[in-house]
């Protein structure tokens, strides 16, 4: 699968986001975007999930012979904010997107590469903001998506958990596109992707 921006195009208040921005993305590698803030990051994340439109240029995705697939590709997705349901456990937010895919009990098991058992079934309210982050990171992995779209996945996280996220990522994501911005150059060491300055 192959995503191609074409002159792609975002302004807000007056000022160019993306100034004509030509990109493609594959699922052969993965990609991280580096930026400072403001450069597009979110952005460009928000425009390829369907959340935001450009105002200029356009992207298409394309299958491996050639079909469009533009308009239906399963993306999963990490944001700034972890958007979990906070009154529910790590097994039941990641239920919400597996639906009757996974097992509990796999699930668990899932969820243990990234968080000790005595998390799995406490209200995410009660749990620490990193705790928060590996729960949103395990989510998006586990859903069935085509493309990992991931926003500063390791916002937050400690550096023994951050590595531990990257190798599950690195794990998981295998053979799905997968883009996520980051601020750090070591990270595109460790996920052994392609870097992308904006």
């Amino acid at each position: 699968m192959i995503i191609r921006l074409n002159d792609l195009t975002k302004i807000y208040n007056s000022q160019r986001i993306l100034d004509h921005l030509n990109l493609s993305f594959t699922d052969e590698a993965p990609c991280c975007l580096m930026g400072p803030s403001g450069s597009g990051k979110t952005t460009l994340l928000r425009i390829l999930l369907g959340l935001e439109r450009p105002d200029g240029g356009s992207y298409s995705i394309t299958g491996e012979n050639g079909s469009d697939l533009t308009g239906s590709v399963r993306f999963a997705a990490v944001f700034q904010e972890d958007r979990l349901c906070e009154a529910f456990t790590p097994v039941e937010n990641i239920q919400m997107v597996t639906g009757r895919a996974l097992s509990g009990e796999r699930i668990r098991g899932e969820l243990s590469r990234l968080l000790p058992p005595e998390c799995f079934d406490r209200p995410v309210w009660t749990m620490s903001g990193g705790m928060k982050r590996r729960t949103a990171i395990c989510r998006a992995v586990l859903a069935r998506s085509q493309a990992l779209l991931m926003d500063e996945p390791f916002t937050g996280l400690d550096e023994y958990n951050r590595r531990l996220a990257i190798r599950y990522i690195r794990e998981k994501a295998a053979g799905r596109l997968l883009i996520l911005t980051t601020h750090q150059e070591e990270d595109v060491e460790l996920i052994g992707g392609r870097l992308v300055r904006l």
